[in-house]
């Protein structure tokens, strides 16, 4: 499925958009269900949501999630995991920087929340102590590395989008250069941009 701007939809399969809504995270799949469903405008949509109208979104891209684990966990070895076998683990996070939070298992049993850190250096250094496991995008393994962890790809976990986001209304001068540079450099890496 591509939707483009013009709000048009291409659909490859019939079953295609029903899969892909349901892969999204539930604050996405409302706001595209009262779009393309509803056909509410952006600023009946924002206050439904309970957002601000004035930003934009772009979605780029979808990144897969990693299991974060020190180099010495039980799991370090493998090629990869699931979401279960996170769950009798102690989860390391930051609510202040991360997208992960326990609603990422869908259902019970869950793992439990060990540790809370501001920023990314002090998540991946209580990781790398085994005060607990992370789980992370997968550009952190380029942007953040730690000798101490292993990132292990989550073969279960939906995606992470990737967006852009920029003020409607007097946006800077070089918003849409920067998106299109954006997207061209996600179509130059095989990563095609939405």
């Amino acid at each position: 499925m591509h939707l483009v701007s013009s709000g048009e939809q291409h659909l490859d399969r019939p079953d295609e958009l029903a899969d892909a809504l349901a892969r999204l995270p539930h604050r996405c799949r409302a706001a595209v269900v009262l779009r393309f469903y509803e056909q509410l405008t952006v600023s009946e949509i924002a206050t439904t949501l309970g957002i601000s109208d004035g930003a934009v979104k772009s979605s780029l891209d979808n990144e897969p999630r990693m299991a974060v684990v020190p180099i010495g966990h039980r799991l370090a070895g493998e090629a990869t995991v699931s979401l279960a076998d996170l769950t009798d683990e102690n989860l390391v996070v930051s609510s202040v920087t991360g997208t992960t939070t326990l609603e990422l298992w869908p259902d019970p049993p869950r793992p439990t929340i060990g540790a809370d850190l501001e920023t990314i250096d002090d998540w991946l250094i209580a990781i790398a102590a085994a005060i607990g496991v992370g789980v992370t995008p997968a550009s952190t393994v380029v942007l953040h590395p730690h000798p101490d962890v292993r990132f292990i790809p989550i073969h279960d976990a939906p995606t992470v989008p990737l967006v852009l986001v920029w003020l409607r209304h007097n946006p800077h001068p070089h918003t849409k250069a920067f998106v299109a540079t954006a997207r061209h450099a996600l179509a130059r890496a095989g990563r095609a941009a939405s």
